[in-house]
């Protein structure tokens, strides 16, 4: 599997912005849901595509046409015969296709539709009478294909792969310049309170961490506080990086230099950096909890998409259902990503609506994370390895 292909399609694509829906991508499938397909009808998909259905998601945004799921994969096709998509595509590698590309490639009967084009399904529409196949199986398997149901010549695209393809034209649409994205900085550990050893500031503030305590200065207790989220509104529409971070600490005469106090926190383990939508975002979900500290309120008839966290009589947060959802089975999970992977799974089982794909919930989770930090709603923990592990309890609903 090519991990960091499949990687970095998912950065390019947390880089574009979330407007008109650019990089919503429907939920991935499963491998058992692929291979049941596969079963069906007698292939094994391209790996690369299989990649993208599993890893990436199932269909969903690319430049121009989105790319349909694959349970659309006969849309457009001249051919419905079973076993059509196992028959070879005659169609061969390096040639130029001209207005008799039928009579040459093709053999089936001028009467009947069925099994004109085998060997392929569809991943777009592009308007009209033209669509985007794949091809599954003959001598040009794994490639894009241009078709026009109205007969003009095909073209086989020269990519060798489904998602160095979808990677290309990713790359085509991002901004001009675009750079990859600082990564998010998120506080570990709860704060225990100062030491005094005198009259005046305190010599040190103790965090708590996986079983231990941790003393920093006071510069960096002030940036480790900071790190948690920003608590004006005008800076709570942008991502908490390292430079939200020093921006939101140059402001302010009496802060330290942020910088600085975070590189001292990342070497004690204090602070940590994560990019959503990566293998490394997964990797950190798996060794870290969300601690709630604050109960979760439910939903309004006023507002019913969106769940209240925090006291009573002054909620401090709206979440949507997914993330609340996640929120109230947090306690009952070792890590993040055994809570994210318990609730997708039980929605796959018995809770149609919700979110099925694990690394989707946690990018959900993830975006809204540091609102729920900022206020003391929860706090981040890695496991004390010292703590006996328990029978974790079943997410059914």
């Amino acid at each position: 599997m090519d991990v960091d292909q499949v990687d970095r399609i998912k950065r390019k694509l947390a880089w574009l912005p979330e407007a008109a829906g650019l990089r919503r991508m429907n939920p991935a499938l499963s491998a058992e849901q692929v291979a049941a397909f596969e079963a069906q009808h007698g292939v094994r998909l391209p790996e690369a595509y299989r990649l993208f259905l599993t890893e990436i998601g199932n269909g969903g945004w690319a430049p121009d046409n989105p790319i349909l799921p694959l349970e659309q994969w006969d849309r457009g096709l001249w051919w419905d015969s079973p076993g059509g998509m196992a028959a070879p595509c005659p169609l061969p590698l390096g040639v130029d296709f001209g207005q008799d590309w039928i009579d040459r490639y093709l053999t089936a009967d001028e009467d009947s539709d069925d099994d004109l084009l085998p060997g392929t399904l569809t991943l777009a529409h592009l308007g009209g009478t033209f669509y985007l196949l794949l091809v599954v199986s003959g001598p040009a398997r794994g490639r894009v294909l241009e078709f026009d149901r109205d007969g003009q010549p095909p073209r086989i695209h020269p990519q060798p792969d489904f998602l160095t393809w979808y990677e290309e034209r990713l790359d085509r649409a991002l901004p001009s310049g675009a750079v990859e994205p600082e990564p998010l900085v998120l506080p570990l550990g709860r704060m225990l309170g100062p030491l005094f050893t005198a009259a005046g500031p305190p010599a040190e503030v103790g965090i708590r961490l996986a079983g231990r305590t941790y003393m920093t200065s006071p510069d960096e207790y002030v940036i480790w506080r900071l790190a948690h989220g920003p608590t004006e509104a005008r800076w709570r529409d942008r991502p908490w990086t390292a430079q939200s971070i020093a921006g939101a600490a140059a402001e302010r005469d009496d802060f330290p230099d942020a910088r600085a106090q975070l590189a001292g926190l990342r070497r004690k383990g204090l602070v940590t950096y994560v990019r959503r939508g990566t293998s490394q975002a997964v990797d950190f979900a798996a060794r870290h909890r969300v601690v709630p500290q604050l109960p979760g309120l439910g939903n309004t008839p006023q507002e019913p998409g969106f769940h209240r966290i925090g006291p009573p009589a002054n909620p401090f947060v709206k979440v949507d259902s997914n993330v609340y959802q996640l929120w109230i089975r947090l306690p009952i999970h070792a890590d993040l990503w055994s809570a994210c992977q318990g609730l997708t799974r039980a929605a796959r089982n018995s809770a149609p609506g919700f979110e099925t794909d694990p690394e989707r919930l946690l990018d959900a989770l993830l975006d809204v994370l540091h609102l729920l930090l900022a206020v003391e709603a929860a706090h981040l923990d890695a496991p004390d390895p010292r703590a006996p592990r328990h029978e974790e309890a079943s997410d059914a609903r």
